[in-house]
């Protein structure tokens, strides 16, 4: 079985699909009557005189909004998508483009709704949020709440939404054109950084060396643009920071926390138990330099294979059904599901021209489908990395995004966890990374998967 790659043609046949620009059509629509019923939403500072009739007001609201962003949504999903597969598609680039434009005016045109929901008295907001449909935007609505100092008023908040598109949204796209472009030279051969970072994990060597050298070359060819690209956003939040923090300044670790769903307490004990367990790594990467008979372990050997897979490597079949039978060790279900996300044509890993490097999960909204992708050359690494999307995959499957009562990165397993199912049969494996929300200082088009590479931008976690 050879890499395979999307079969997404149910959800549009191309980038220039017709069903697209009917769908942006149906979304203008939606945002006609959206804006018809934001012009009934009260003052949060007055008195509310009939609370069933706002709750049926704010239900309507938000079935719209949510029509407009899943719009948005899988505009993003395919084109980001298909530009993973190739960072030339200059049409894929106009869709991607065309939806993050589609999200900033639905953000725009719901601020006042979300400032609603941030200014509204504390016993009107526990009022509203007994009816079943809106108490599914609790948790986003509390967490919202917590800095209610840190809104500005409307116009500012959908100045920022506007902004963002072509300036800090902006910079993100722009290194994303670059990872899709970067031809590495890997002794005399140009390819793209997907493949040259596959050979990090070759078994001689001198490859190896050869294209880790390669690869920062091609980025330092790059560096001043880089640079630009830090900068500006930095500046964006730094900019940011101090307009929310006329009343009361947080610092961009305080900011950082909020916009991860963490108290600095959290992030401080995690800090403090990596660092006291950092001798455990370093006797790993001891261990990898014995094993390998190196005694100048250098940056291009973290991914070397273990010495007796030196000669070997893995069919994707191989390695489906090694992530299989690890998976239905601990559920039958979840071992079959593997299996489906290949047969429903939901994994792309065959390797391609200008391919983005790195890996991700992402999901489509209508239908509600996962995507991974990864490129996969056949090495233990590649099969560990399957491993690992393939699991936040079936989070997603399994726990519908539907719902806002929880946080979206929160409800995911460790992502170790399916990498460590997968290693042990193969044990000693060898050792191995926004939207103007509610959340004040982030701004972009909205909460990103994790893993090597940005996956493509999901919406923002606004609660209508």
């Amino acid at each position: 079985m050879k890499p395979p790659v999307w079969r997404d043609d149910h959800i549009y046949a191309a980038p220039d699909d017709p069903a697209i620009e009917a769908a942006i059509q149906e979304a203008a629509r939606a945002l006609t009557r959206l804006d018809a019923l934001l012009a009934d939403l009260p003052d949060p500072a007055h008195p509310v005189a009939d609370a069933n009739a706002l709750r049926h007001l704010l239900r309507a609201i938000r079935r719209e909004a949510n029509g407009v962003k899943t719009l948005a949504w899988n505009s993003q999903v395919y084109g980001y998508n298909r530009l993973s597969q190739n960072g030339r598609d200059e049409e894929a680039r106009v869709l991607l483009s065309r939806g993050q434009q589609l999200e900033a005016t639905l953000a725009q045109r719901s601020k006042p709704v979300d400032l609603f929901w941030v200014r509204a008295p504390e016993s009107l907001v526990r009022t509203l949020l007994q009816d079943p449909e809106l108490f599914e935007l609790a948790y986003h609505i509390h967490h919202d709440r917590a800095l209610q100092d840190q809104w500005l008023s409307l116009e500012s908040e959908q100045l920022i939404e506007g902004l963002a598109v072509d300036g800090l949204q902006g910079w993100g796209d722009l290194y994303d054109n670059l990872v899709g472009r970067l031809l590495p030279v890997v002794e005399g051969v140009p390819m793209g950084l997907a493949q040259a970072d596959n050979l990090l994990a070759h078994p001689d060597r001198t490859r190896r060396a050869s294209a880790w050298h390669a690869i920062q070359g091609a980025w330092e060819a790059e560096q001043e643009t880089v640079a630009a690209i830090l900068n500006a956003i930095n500046g964006w939040r730094n900019e940011l920071g101090r307009q929310r923090g006329k009343g009361r300044r947080l610092d961009a670790l305080e900011v950082t926390c909020h916009q991860e769903h963490i108290t600095g307490a959290t992030l401080e004990t995690l800090m403090a138990a990596a660092g006291e367990h950092r001798e455990l790594g370093r006797r790993a990467l001891r261990a990898m330099a014995c094993a390998q008979q190196i005694t100048d372990f250098a940056p291009w050997d973290l991914f070397a294979p273990a010495p007796q897979a030196v000669h070997g490597k893995f069919g994707f079949e191989q390695a489906l059904n090694l992530v299989m039978e690890a998976f239905a060790a601990f559920d039958p279900e979840m071992g079959a599901f593997v299996r489906m996300m290949a047969d429903k044509g939901w994994i792309d890993a065959a390797p391609s021209e200008h391919r983005r490097s790195g890996a991700y999960c992402t999901e489509y909204a209508d239908p509600p489908e996962p995507r991974v992708f990864l490129t996969f050359e056949g090495t233990m690494d590649n099969v560990i990395t399957l491993a690992h999307e393939l699991g936040h995959a079936w989070h997603s499957w399994f726990f519908p995004s539907s719902s806002g009562a929880t946080p979206r990165r929160w409800r995911r397993p460790p992502p170790s966890l399916p990498r460590s199912w997968c290693a042990m049969p193969c044990w000693p494996p060898p050792t191995r990374w926004s939207s103007a929300g509610p959340s004040p200082g982030w701004t972009g088009s909205g909460p990103r998967a994790c893993c090597s590479t940005s996956p493509p931008a999901l919406p923002s976690s606004t609660p209508w």
